[in-house]
């Protein structure tokens, strides 16, 4: 899933326990007393989709004056719901910056730290246990991708007041590693925004975005050779592979968001909708074939599937009032088909559809919460 302003509408993807009972976390430090007349605490709210069945919620679960970041595991379409173990470590100080899940059990979480300084969670085991990834250079972590076995991560040197430069892409197919740095000669030494994606042994890096000559670099043999073209003129982008032939993306200029794909290398094909760059705006591509496109805002507003490889959208539904009266519009949503789809808003609610969101209704906690 895509959230204009946030990296990852999967980005937000971003992918069943019987009986659905959680069993006790122990969240250590991770539980915030928020003081007598604080207000809630704002943490990162992250739907994870890895399949039609499979998806991975990030949301505090608030009692009484504490908020706990708690890890939600669905393996059945969202019927039910268990608990997993959050990111270690995860709170004030460290905050999730980015969740992202390669398969049903491997996955990444970027911490934030101070200043410039983030660290790299992962897990093999579906959110069990995790440990630190251990890259070649201790340089930040910008952004993670990758489906199935192939992983990617790419690192930047980051001043604390000047752009991100110096580029570096490494990729393995264990979060044990080895990585190994690949796009070694792209000049990736200028700054301007960058946008990852991966699917198997095909990786799209993007760079320069907003610069005045960006650039898409395509791998199909995991970055070790690869071809470029030039990117979209966009101040931003985030980028979603479903296959290894196809990528969506999200393009952000100004205050509006578009949106365009691309197969097989080929220049990217605007699609047919658009909406605000305010947070209020997602795509979410789901086969090379299906996306969920939604605004919360303009003549568009309302909820839309294409079938069709993003030539035509059929409006869906309207975007319920829950979302547009939150104060962030649609803060984090994602389908797992084109019937099922999650969404998370104010107050950390978790809410659920089953008939492309024409109707949502509450998720409880699940036993143990």
């Amino acid at each position: 899933m895509y959230i204009a302003d946030r990296p990852g509408w999967g980005l937000v993807k971003q992918h069943r326990v019987p009986g659905g009972h959680l069993s006790g976390v122990d969240t250590g430090d991770s539980c915030i007393d928020l003081g007598d007349g604080a207000g809630p605490a704002r943490w990162p709210r992250l739907v994870e989709v890895v399949s039609s069945t499979i998806a991975y919620v990030f949301t505090p679960l608030t009692s009484s004056r504490h908020v706990v970041p708690a890890l939600l595991v669905t393996t059945d379409g969202a019927r039910t719901f268990r608990r997993a173990v959050p990111p270690t470590g995860v709170g004030l100080a460290s905050p999730l910056l980015r969740l992202h899940f390669a398969s049903a059990t491997v996955g990444f979480a970027i911490m934030g730290g101070t200043g410039t300084r983030t660290t790299l969670l992962a897990t093999s085991d579906g959110a069990r246990t995790w440990h630190a990834v251990i890259l070649p250079d201790g340089r930040r972590i910008v952004q993670v991708a990758g489906h199935g076995a192939r992983l990617y991560v790419e690192t930047s040197a980051c001043g604390s007041s000047e752009p991100c430069s110096d580029i570096r892409v490494y990729t393995a197919t264990s979060v044990a590693g080895p990585w190994h740095r690949v796009f070694s000669k792209v000049p990736t030494t200028g700054s301007g925004g960058t946008a990852l994606a991966g699917w198997g042994d095909s990786v799209w890096l993007s760079l320069g975005l907003g610069g005045p000559a960006p650039r898409t670099f395509r791998s199909t043999d995991a970055g070790a050779t690869y071809s470029s073209a030039p990117a979209a003129p966009c101040l931003a982008e985030t980028a979603e592979a479903t296959s290894v032939h196809v990528v969506w993306n999200s393009c952000a200029g100004g205050m509006m968001i578009g949106f365009f794909r691309s197969e097989d290398g080929r220049p990217g094909v605007n699609l047919p909708m658009s909406g605000a760059g305010t947070g209020n705006t997602v795509q979410d591509a789901q086969t090379d074939d299906t996306a969920v496109f939604g605004t919360a805002v303009g003549e568009q507003a309302g909820l839309y599937l294409s079938t069709d490889r993003g030539t035509h959208f059929t409006r869906l539904s309207a975007i319920p009032e829950v979302f547009t009266n939150s104060g962030h519009g649609l803060d984090d949503m994602a389908f797992l088909t084109p019937l099922v789809g999650l969404a998370i808003t104010d107050g950390s609610a978790l809410r659920l559809t089953t008939n492309s969101g024409r109707t949502w209704q509450l998720v409880g906690q699940p036993e143990g919460s």
